[in-house]
């Protein structure tokens, strides 16, 4: 069923809205600098909510600021002492997060819900299989089941009371517990669920964990909020929860990447290129997908269907917009260049005009060294200032794309300035013995230059073609 919408701080879930990613700090809360920092790279890498620990007074103390400077809404995480809920709704906090088997009991339950209504702040009744109440452990055994059970009496009790501004999680350390008590509760409630597996463990499989039980639970219409649980930074687990929903097509806007996951092909460090180009385009929010390929194998075919791409050669690379070649640059500059075509990428799309959609679209003020069109490895200038590839007398068309497109690895230039694949006498043994042609590319070029494997009585159709 359709859940119901509430409002934690800014921030509206439920009812069919895409979910917000939540995660939670690991700092001690008493730094609040140390805190806010965190929070803030967390908001950074697509966290829309955050969760602190208070676990103390110090902690509560120090809370008043956090929630003042925090760029996303902050919710307290509080297990045992309800008295501290109260202090940190006090202190500004967006919403509280208890446990009714720790919590002290049904009253206690309810002097945090009333703050919360009297601030207009959200509840969160977080039900672990770890950590249950012992009347329904004991009734019901360490069960999805039981989970549903504890989290539908303290629903039931806050509803009676009027107060409908909070959500549920039911979580468990396995993915089959996880889904299957959220299936139960979706089943008869229309409150709000947190979705996560508890305690999934290292990144690869804490990923993995999630990224089942959460596709099972969204792709099904269950779930209004998430975090991606994992022994590792909670940057991480914003990440991770983003390209989840991403994958759902439950999140929009940011960037998009696609990456190979290299071969014996890669003659670049793609991992290390990958992570600066994330890192100087972390802050952006408008939807662009990016590819970067570590070899033309598949690189410019990706290219083709992302925003700008980049294709790996030996310590260089080339770059596309929409496909299309803009320029092959040293392996140092790719990831600056990169940057700054997607800077302008944007630019020119939010300013009303469509960045590549008919092929003519070229970034305004190009980085140094970028010159469209330029084919791979060929100098970028050459006689009067004119492109090299174009100065060696190659009209626009015809010969010109087969000289646009020399293979890779030969050189730019050679005897008289002429490419050096096409100086040779018999351009097709040079290819042939180079290995960088097949025979059917090379027979083309000869018949491209007017002769046919270097003999010069060869059969010529009209037009000035030599026959086979």
């Amino acid at each position: 069923m359709i859940t119901r919408v509430i409002r934690v701080g800014t921030v509206e879930l439920g009812g069919g809205l895409p979910p917000p990613v939540q995660t939670m700090t690991d700092t001690d809360t008493a730094d609040a600098d140390a805190t806010l920092a965190q929070i803030g790279r967390c908001a950074l890498a697509g966290a829309d909510i955050v969760r602190v620990a208070v676990p103390d007074t110090k902690a509560a103390a120090a809370f008043g600021r956090i929630a003042s400077e925090s760029p996303v809404p902050v919710i307290a995480d509080v297990h045992f002492d309800w008295r501290l809920a109260v202090a940190a709704l006090s202190a500004g906090a967006a919403g509280v997060r208890v446990n009714p088997g720790n919590i002290g009991g049904e009253t206690k339950l309810m002097r945090v819900a009333d703050e919360c209504a009297r601030r207009g702040a959200c509840l969160r009744v977080g039900v672990n299989m770890g950590s249950l109440e012992r009347e329904f452990e004991e009734r019901l055994g360490r069960t999805p089941e039981a989970m549903c059970a504890s989290a539908a009496a303290s629903a039931a009790v806050l509803e009676r009371a009027g107060f409908t501004n909070f959500k549920v999680s039911l979580k468990a350390s396995g993915v089959r517990d996880t889904v299957r008590a959220a299936r139960l509760f979706a089943r008869i409630s229309d409150v709000p669920q947190h979705l996560g597996v508890t305690e999934a463990g290292p990144v690869v499989a804490g990923i993995a964990k999630s990224a089942v039980a959460l596709g099972a639970l969204l792709s099904g219409g269950i779930g209004d909020t998430v975090r991606v649980s994992l022994t590792a930074p909670p940057e991480t687990e914003a990440e991770a929860a983003v390209e989840i929903l991403r994958a759902l097509g439950l999140r929009k806007g940011g960037v998009e990447y696609v990456s190979c996951p290299t071969c014996g092909r890669c003659r670049i460090d793609l991992p290390a290129l990958l992570a600066e180009v994330k890192a100087r385009l972390a802050d952006v929010k408008a939807p662009l997908k990016v590819a970067v390929m570590g070899c033309v194998v598949n690189g410019p075919g990706e290219a083709k269907e992302a925003d700008l791409g980049v294709a790996g050669g030996r310590e260089r690379g080339s770059l596309f917009v929409r496909g299309r070649f803009v320029s092959e640059l040293p392996y140092d500059r790719l990831a600056p260049a990169l940057e700054e075509l997607a800077r302008k990428f944007l630019a020119d799309r939010e300013a009303g005009g469509e960045p590549g959609g008919g092929k003519s679209w070229r970034p305004t003020g190009r980085p140094a060294g970028i010159r469209a069109g330029r084919p791979l490895g060929s100098p970028a200038s050459g006689p009067a200032g004119r492109p090299a590839w174009r100065a060696a007398g190659c009209p626009p068309s015809g010969p010109a794309r087969i000289r646009a497109r020399r293979p890779l690895g030969i050189p730019a230039s050679g005897p008289a300035g002429r490419p050096a694949w096409r100086a040779a006498a018999c351009p097709r043994q040079a290819l042939r013995e180079s290995g960088h042609v097949g025979r059917s590319e090379a027979r083309l070029l000869d018949r491209r230059e007017g002769r046919h494997g270097g003999r010069p009585d060869a059969p010529v159709r009209p037009g000035g073609n030599p026959g086979t």
